[in-house]
């Protein structure tokens, strides 16, 4: 068993390392995401996906419990904020019912991973960020 456990050590210092490196390359491009969003040369929904990205990234690169919890929030936050966002462009015309309805869905399931993840419980049926 102490053996198993020790011949596995590497494999998940290897796995942290490159998580850590993922999170590293996403502040970057979130970093300029927000210069081009400052000049209008990149859309709400693409800084929305950037954002998605970075907080995915760190969920999935950290252990601490607290910190966790604070990405969760962030991450409910920013499925809010672009669940108004389609709301809005679905009142003028601008998007579907169904992008209405998926935004929606990508709020509750953020709220479920949350929840899940506070419980130690697996994420059944988790298909990610959209």
């Amino acid at each position: 068993s102490q053996l198993v456990a020790a011949a596995h050590a590497p494999d998940r210092e290897k796995l942290h390392a490159l998580l850590q490196q993922r999170v590293q390359q996403l502040q970057a491009s979130m970093a300029r995401a927000e210069q081009l969003a400052a000049f209008n040369r990149l859309g709400p929904a693409e800084l929305h996906k950037a954002r998605l990205a970075l907080i995915t990234a760190q969920l999935a690169a950290t252990t601490d419990a607290s910190e966790r919890a604070d990405l969760h929030t962030k991450r409910i936050a920013i499925h809010e904020r672009g669940c108004r966002s389609v709301e809005a462009a679905f009142r003028t015309g601008r998007a579907t019912q169904m992008a209405v309805l998926d935004a929606k869905l990508n709020v509750l399931q953020a709220k479920i991973d949350m929840e899940n993840d506070a419980t130690g419980k697996p994420v059944p049926g988790k298909t990610g960020d959209r």
